[in-house]
């Protein structure tokens, strides 16, 4: 029991970063309920797109999309192609996107250069993916097992696979994105901001 209030303090924690990053650009009104709507106008929306932090959130969603991309097609490949298990072809998009999705966002979404720190910087990253890969090859394995029951084409039983993939780091997307930005990859050396 302790795992789920510990995970709804992460996700409550999440909430709030992910509020608090959009409310100090104007971008939605927030108040931070476990229901709470969000409002966005394509007004508010464009200048968000336009400002530091929404070019940041594009670069980002850049990125995601390449590291799908990559995660996608090694599935297909693994899974699809060499008819390799669940676990190999999910254990394999993770190792292939995460490598350059880590330089891809370190530097050139926020910007960091130099050498990585291992304690603040790839350890934190790689555990983020391993947790998230953890989530989605329970998900893999749990709707998989129904899947190979019910679902003959193998073809089909890759899409299914695809599909619980994206969905599960679909969801964790914008939680790692308020991670990395407020916590991950903020610049140390600069003065705090009150």
């Amino acid at each position: 029991m302790r795992w789920k209030s510990a995970a709804g303090r992460i996700f409550q924690c999440s909430v709030n970063l992910i509020a608090q990053s959009a409310d100090e650009v104007g971008v939605v009104s927030v108040a931070v309920v476990e229901s709470s709507p969000v409002s966005v106008s394509p007004s508010r929306l464009i200048a968000y797109l336009k400002s530091d932090a929404g070019k940041k959130a594009l670069r980002y969603a850049t990125v995601s999309g390449i590291a799908i991309v990559v995660s996608q097609m090694v599935i297909a490949v693994t899974y699809g192609g060499l008819h390799t298990s669940k676990t190999v072809a999910q254990t394999s998009a993770v190792i292939l996107s995460t490598i350059p999705s880590y330089f891809l966002n370190r530097r050139w979404v926020w910007s960091r250069s130099g050498k990585s720190s291992a304690s603040r910087e790839i350890i934190p990253f790689w555990v983020i993916s391993i947790v998230q890969f953890a989530i989605s090859l329970a998900a893999v394995n749990w709707l998989g097992s129904w899947m190979e029951r019910h679902v003959d084409s193998h073809l089909m039983r890759t899409v299914w696979l695809q599909t619980i993939v994206l969905a599960i780091y679909g969801v964790m997307w914008v939680g790692k994105f308020a991670f990395f930005n407020k916590v991950l990859f903020v610049d140390r050396k600069a003065p705090a901001v009150s």
